[in-house]
């Protein structure tokens, strides 16, 4: 897989030999993996969901000491939403730009009660795009998701082994 060329655009500021040269590095970077969809169209036409239920746990991010589990299941509602298992009271809420509480250090996204959150989301979040998959359920018991010594490959090989399926809605594309 190759990296094609792009016009680098307008500098605002810094200095353009140091910018050309990092665009540089990076594109001569080596890519160890490469996971795409098979055929001659890149994304699906329907809406994707996982087909099955799969459990990914780890150390909790900020509680290192305890153990911290996400649960992927199928979505049946449009989009990605996040179900806190131990606040029985409250709703699961979306992903969504409307839901971040705060960006200071990391991304926490929150509905209704402040304790209905889930922070550091921005490795968890970045599967929807990267992974092509629209609706899903993750539900979780904290809201200190687990830490990977492998980065997001936990949660990219929990989200293979369960499979992704489209459904019967078509798929919303903006360009």
């Amino acid at each position: 897989m190759t990296i094609p060329d792009y016009d680098i655009g307008r500098l605002v500021g810094g200095d353009m030999d140091s910018v050309r040269k990092a665009y540089t590095n990076f594109k001569e970077q080596e890519i160890d993996q490469v996971i795409l969809k098979e055929g001659p169209y890149p994304y699906p036409m329907n809406k994707t969901t996982i087909v099955g239920t799969e459990k990914v746990s780890g150390r909790g991010t900020f509680s290192n000491n305890t153990n911290s589990t996400l649960v992927f299941s199928p979505g049946k509602d449009d989009g990605w939403w996040i179900n806190r298992t131990d606040l029985g009271e409250q709703f699961p809420f979306k992903v969504s730009i409307r839901n971040v509480w705060t960006t200071a250090r990391n991304i926490v996204l929150r509905c209704g009660n402040p304790h209905n959150y889930l922070r550091m989301v921005e490795h968890i979040i970045a599967l929807k795009v990267g992974m092509a998959v629209d609706n899903m359920l993750i539900s979780t018991e904290t809201g200190d998701p687990p830490l990977f010594e492998r980065g997001n490959l936990d949660l990219v090989e929990a989200v293979l082994k369960s499979g992704i399926t489209e459904t019967k809605e078509p798929a919303k594309f903006i360009t």
